[in-house]
């Protein structure tokens, strides 16, 4: 199957009976090469870790970014699992939209500066074993040439939700970090309430579970 055509994210609402198996077992489904588990609380500015989008945003929405994305290769896979329902929501958006806004040779054109311990260029999207691989942070990739603008801008102020995780309903939802991106609401009420998140190194998978 084309990575175009893959699918790219899978939510499993509350009331499923897939919605309590044992997360062990999901998470071995994608035959991982390495997995992180984390449990992400919101954080007002102040008290979060320096250097997180909750050092830059607090309790406020997160923009839109790829999770890992100043790792050298970021994470495949991004499961984030809520064991209580919360107010909060996380919104995924599918980079198949910027490739039909702006055709896929402008997306590799795009160069950012990204800031670290040590900054250096990086691309929009890159290639591993045949797959794109798309990263953005506008909170740590700077444009630095007319194709980069554009694209972010667009990020910014058009890209389209494709799929709204309500955690009130939701309980697990999995997504290709390599081809989607993802933001958060801002919290209000309830802000306590996190969600763990599993990045998975790997190779592809049709999150068929």
């Amino acid at each position: 199957m084309s990575p175009f055509q893959r699918r790219r994210w899978k939510v499993i609402p509350r009331n499923s009976t897939l919605a309590a198996p044992s997360i062990a077992g999901l998470v071995r489904a994608f035959t991982p090469e390495k997995v992180l588990c984390q449990r992400l609380t919101p954080r007002t500015r102040e008290s979060a870790r320096p250097n997180t989008l909750s050092s830059r945003y607090g309790l406020e929405a997160f923009p839109i970014h790829t999770d890992f994305a100043m790792a050298d290769l970021p994470a495949r896979y991004i499961m984030l699992i809520a064991p209580q329902a919360r107010p909060t929501d996380t919104l995924i958006f599918d980079t198949r939209e910027l490739i039909e806004v702006f055709g896929f040779d402008h997306l590799k054109r795009c160069l950012f500066l990204q800031y670290g311990r040590t900054s250096h260029y990086c691309r929009l999207v890159t290639m591993s074993g045949g797959e794109p691989i798309f990263r953005y942070n506008k909170a740590v990739m700077t444009p630095k040439n007319d194709e980069a603008e554009s694209v972010a801008a667009y990020i910014e102020d058009q890209m389209e939700c494709v799929q709204r995780v309500d955690w009130t309903e939701s309980r697990i939802a999995a997504m290709d970090n390599w081809t989607t991106l993802h933001s958060r609401d801002a919290c209000g009420t309830g802000a306590s309430v996190g969600l763990f998140r599993f990045a998975i190194w790997g190779a592809a998978h049709d999150m068929d579970y």
